[in-house]
């Protein structure tokens, strides 16, 4: 080829454009590729590729999730581990995260990322039953070598529970085998056999339906008692420390109640009692002014006057039970545990119960100087009634302090000297109406109620129907 002047003022050109702006210059990439920069313009920017690799290479993969192979400096670039088969991430060289997916800045530097593998040995596996009372599965806590097959079995231990389903699985059989690759957390689920099908299929009771609280209700064939069925559950029992109205024998402790349960909706009225006992008549307290006693022997009224053993001695020949001092608190607390059976706050609502509060200051309120027909105000959210006011109840266990640890279906000790009473009834004390409401404050009396007749007057019960729990 030959130059001529053309060429060389070509060539001159060139030499001046390139003084004057700048140079190029070749930088390769963390891959060995190269991009071009341009130094003395900011219109073009820097790029870098990012090397990726997996240690040991058989431990895994690694890829990025973020497209393209050049990335600019400072670019995020999102990037994901894949192990292998029994093997598992423990972290990345050039990068402080340890999950399979990290995010990686792109820096002017040398651009490698490594993601590190080591191989798994064993996995972890834990079983569970849901809800805890009502069975178990075994084993309950394995470690299982990777790829191995492990055989989980769950069992009814309580007989008012059988089994559901493995969550998450499907499976229906008590028997499940699994390959185990991962670690794993299974749960099998129980549910409650209601034990009201089989008191409805004998006539023992008849079904309502559901109340206005949403809750099944039961009749009582024998004695016309409505029955509520409250459902099995945890709940705090008595009384926290910090509480102003704790009496020092309310400690607060954790309690399952691990069947469900029927309760009276009402207090037994006298006209259910008479039906065992037609001579009872419930004697009220004479008015030291007037000479007259209090009426409280009206048949829609709740019984009063009635002992411990005389309450225990109907519910048996009716086939029904006295509730469980715990039974009686997680139901007045709407198996929440309020701290009153209308929630937490306090004053209560105005005409909650029969009373003897001020109604002016707001709390439960006012007595009628009597006891009045049972139901007469509203429902807590169980829908049971005269939780607060009326008569004062007989539970079935004897007086005790606390075991203070968590404990199932509590019953209280074998023996005593004295009952279990709860709720505040028609004459309770207006001195202390905050304690008497609470659904923790406790009471006790002798059993044959050879007191004086105000507490005579003020007792009464309420019917309950359970099945004890099998496993403790």
């Amino acid at each position: 080829m030959r130059w001529t002047s053309k060429h060389l003022l070509l060539i001159a050109a060139i030499v001046s454009l390139v003084a004057v702006s700048g140079s190029f210059l070749r930088q390769p990439d963390a891959r060995g590729s190269a991009s071009i920069t341009h130094r003395g313009s900011a219109s073009i920017s820097a790029s870098y590729g990012l090397m990726l690799a997996a240690e040991p290479e058989e431990g895994g993969t690694v890829r990025s999730l973020t497209p393209g192979d050049l990335f600019l400096e400072g670019q995020v670039v999102m990037v994901e581990a894949l192990p292998a088969d029994g093997w598992v991430l423990t972290g990345w060289s050039g990068a402080p995260d340890s999950e399979t997916v990290c995010s990686y800045r792109v820096s002017s530097r040398g651009n490698c990322l490594t993601a590190r593998f080591c191989r798994v040995k064993a996995h972890p596996v834990e079983a569970n039953a849901d809800p805890p009372w009502a069975g178990t599965v075994y084993p309950p806590q394995v470690m299982v070598k990777h790829g191995d097959s492990l055989r989980i079995v769950a069992r009814e231990t309580n007989d008012g529970y059988r089994f559901e389903r493995w969550r998450g699985h499907g499976s229906v059989d008590q028997v499940l085998d699994l390959r185990i690759t991962e670690p794993l957390r299974i749960v099998a689920e129980f549910v409650e056999v209601p034990m009201t099908d089989k008191l409805v299929s004998d006539g023992i009771l008849e079904a309502l339906g559901l109340n206005g609280q949403g809750r099944p209700e039961y009749r009582h064939r024998k004695t016309g008692i409505v029955l509520v069925l409250i459902p099995a559950g945890e709940f705090i029992m008595g009384s926290s420390e910090d509480c102003s109205d704790n009496r020092g024998y309310e400690i607060a402790h954790s309690v399952t109640l691990t069947r469900s349960f029927l309760l009276g909706k009402y207090e037994v009225t006298n006209d259910q009692f008479r039906m065992y006992d037609s001579h009872h008549k419930s004697v009220g307290p004479t008015n030291r002014v007037s000479g007259e006693q209090a009426p409280v022997d009206s048949g829609d009224k709740p019984v009063v006057g009635v002992s411990h053993d005389a309450a225990l001695a109907f519910c048996r020949w009716a086939g029904l039970q006295l509730p469980t001092e715990a039974q009686w608190e997680y139901a007045a607390g709407a198996g929440k545990s309020y701290k009153y059976p209308w929630g937490n706050d306090w004053p209560a609502p105005n005409r909650l119960g029969n009373t003897t509060y001020d109604e002016s200051e707001r709390t439960t309120g006012k007595s009628m100087g009597h006891t009045l027909p049972v139901g007469r105000f509203p429902p807590s959210e169980l829908g049971l009634h005269d939780m607060v006011g009326n008569a004062s109840e007989w539970c079935a266990d004897w007086y005790a302090g606390y075991v203070i640890r968590c404990v199932a279906d509590p019953q209280g000790p074998p023996v005593g000297i004295e009952r279990v009473v709860r709720g505040s009834s028609w004459i309770a004390f207006p001195v202390s109406p905050r304690i008497d409401a609470r659904c923790g404050t406790r009471s006790a009396y002798p059993p044959d109620l050879r007191s004086d007749p105000l507490d005579d007057s003020k007792i009464g019960f309420r019917a309950a129907l359970y099945v004890e729990a099998t496993d403790k």
